[in-house]
């Protein structure tokens, strides 16, 4: 019985491996984790700007809530857009 090295058994049965190129893994992975921390910044800074409102409308009075056409149990729900 014959021994053949890995690599000239897959060049005579024709099999062919792709080896992983790790650069590239590692640009895809890279990739990835940009866009997640660009979506998590993202989320954050809509979650301040929601709470900078909150802020702003709970300090005014209900007469200035009224002309806004809200009450002040709504001034959440309405920032959040769930009512």
């Amino acid at each position: 019985m014959e021994m053949h090295s890995r690599q000239s058994l897959y060049e005579i049965h024709g099999i062919s491996i792709e080896r992983r190129r790790p650069r590239l893994v590692a640009r895809l992975l890279t990739a990835r984790i940009a866009v997640f921390m660009t979506k998590v910044k993202r989320t954050i800074e809509a979650e301040l700007a929601i709470r900078r409102a909150m802020t702003e409308l709970a300090e005014m009075d209900d007469h200035m809530l009224r002309d806004l056409g809200l009450h002040r149990s709504d001034i959440e729900g309405r920032l959040r857009g769930s009512e």
